[in-house]
């Protein structure tokens, strides 16, 4: 069996991802051997696709757990037999959440709010999913740090904010949007999904695999001839995010169909 050094070294693909999957596994340890509820900090998709790599390999139980439905950054949690799912949702979970409230003709971005929680010194992992509606934001953030968002922040962009802490079942679920369209394509080999997805040459979609500006679900594919299975997300730096599905159809020279999902 191998050792936790030995486990972070790996499933990281990087030194920066080391600190964090050995800090998963340390959780998983208190968990297990204090019978404590145990859980990270919060972990972006790409993050948590590592994660849940290593934690399967040494079949872990687990559950990862944003504080609303849809959420993109999570924590992962380690429960103890005495605890369920009820317990993420309850005074004691790892997650709070925080209403912002403003006047409704000011507008405000997801980069304000969070640009005003990092001017507080806070670190990104504390802070989760941001979502604006209708002159509220709801932000999830660590326990840990609410009281404190909740006395410091003040404003954000220039426009003044009411804040208070609300129950995690007060949380919006988050809503996704996106344009439609069909498209079609030899084969689903990255390159050529790509190039369609995003009106691209398939020489352009090429180039810009090998530069590392693709994502393949949240990590990095440096491979062209890589599969896409229906339902992947496929993102491309400086010019969005897709979801890729397979519509069943094929043309009379053989392409098949695909249906485009892009992210707005």
């Amino acid at each position: 069996m191998k050792t936790k050094k030995e486990l972070v070294a790996a499933f990281a693909r990087n030194d920066e991802d080391k600190p964090q999957l050995a800090a998963l596994l340390d959780k998983q340890d208190a968990a297990q051997n204090r019978g404590v509820p145990a859980s990270s900090k919060f972990l972006s998709p790409e993050m948590q696709v590592i994660a849940r790599r290593m934690l399967d390999h040494i079949k872990a139980e687990y559950i990862t757990f944003g504080g609303s439905e849809g959420a993109e950054r999570a924590v992962v949690c380690f429960l103890p037999e005495w605890a369920d799912e009820s317990w993420l949702k309850s005074d004691e979970s790892p997650i709070a959440a925080i209403k912002a409230t403003f006047k409704t003709e000011r507008e405000l971005s997801h980069r304000d709010f969070l640009g005003s929680l990092m001017g507080l010194g806070l670190q990104r992992e504390a802070v989760g999913d941001i979502m604006i509606q209708d002159g509220c934001c709801y932000m999830a953030v660590l326990r840990e740090v609410a009281p404190f968002v909740v006395q410091n922040m003040t404003s954000a962009g220039r426009v003044s904010l009411q804040l208070e802490q609300i129950a995690l079942s007060a949380m919006p679920a988050r809503e996704v949007r996106f344009e439609t369209r069909r498209d079609s394509v030899m084969s689903m080999r990255l390159d050529g999904v790509v190039a369609a997805a995003f009106n691209l040459s398939r020489s352009t979609a090429e180039e810009m695999i090998k530069a590392g500006r693709v994502s393949l679900d949240h990590l990095e594919c440096l491979k062209g001839d890589k599969t896409v299975a229906s339902g992947s997300i496929i993102s491309v730096r400086g010019l969005g995010k897709v979801q890729i599905e397979e519509t069943g159809t094929t043309s009379r020279k053989g392409r098949m169909g695909i249906e485009v999902k892009k992210f707005v």
